[in-house]
This record gives C-alpha cells, sequence and structure tokens, in this order.
C-alpha cells in the first residue's frame, strides 16, 4: 500500500477527481412507460436516457413513424409545466433533447399521433445523491 503525504498536492487532485467523476455518475434517470397506447399505434416511440450535465438532462427520442404522419412531442414537468413542444413528419426521428434539471424529479414525454390521436407516454423518475468519500492515512 502507498502512503500519500497529506501535504501532497496530487493527493488533492487525486480526491478532487475521484469527488467529480462520483458526483457526475451519481445522478441517475429511470424510464417507465406509463401506457403504451389506446390501441394499436401507427407511431413507435422510445425514449432513452443518455447523461446527466451541467444542470441538464440528456435524452435520446426515437420515433419509428412509417407512414409519415403528423405528429408531436410534447415534455412536461410534474406541474405539468410545459418544457417542449414540437411537431413533426419525419418516418424515422432521432433528437437528443437536452432538458434543464429542475426543482421537479418527474418528467413526462408524451408522443402524440395527430391524425387519430393515439399517444405513447414515458415518465422519467430522477434522483441525484451526491457521494462523498474520504480517505484518512497515517503518515509515517
Amino acid at each position: 500500500m502507498r502512503v500519500v503525504s497529506a501535504n501532497s498536492s496530487k493527493f488533492f487532485k487525486a480526491a478532487a477527481f475521484v469527488i467529480v467523476i462520483t458526483m457526475a455518475t451519481a445522478a441517475k434517470a429511470q424510464l417507465t412507460p406509463v401506457s403504451s397506447t389506446i390501441s394499436e399505434v401507427p407511431i413507435k416511440a422510445a425514449v432513452t436516457y443518455v447523461a446527466t450535465g451541467n444542470e441538464s438532462l440528456f435524452f435520446d427520442v426515437k420515433v419509428n413513424n412509417a407512414e409519415g404522419e403528423k405528429f408531436t412531442i410534447v415534455v412536461k414537468d410534474d406541474n405539468s409545466t410545459t418544457l417542449f413542444r414540437g411537431t413533426y413528419y419525419d418516418k424515422n426521428f432521432k433528437k437528443r433533447f437536452v432538458l434543464p434539471k429542475t426543482d421537479s424529479n418527474k418528467l413526462t414525454f408524451q408522443i402524440r399521433s395527430e391524425s387519430d390521436s393515439k399517444s405513447e407516454i414515458f415518465e422519467v423518475n430522477t434522483k441525484t445523491r451526491v457521494v462523498e468519500e474520504v480517505v484518512v492515512t497515517k503518515v509515517i
């Protein structure tokens, strides 16, 4: 085992690096499909959590819209505040959403077909934990 002097700047740099990495990886998001649909949906959607950045959450949204019909994506927080709304016609839609972190621990993605009002809803529950690890070593 290697003993590191408490006065060593390498020790503090390494400790700071461990804390930063731990904090960056501690935030997790859990995606839960709430309702597949009302009936058979011509639009197939997927929402994937990518990462947490500086005060932001990153999600990839993919929509397989074989018919090329008009669809809307709405993202809301748990207070029903609309964070994003967009309308698209893409047959193979793929977009990265960068959403601000809020006090809300829940986001809802709704992908809705305009022609027949069918929709898929995804709930995102986020929890942030900060893990701080301190190691004390006796210096001989």
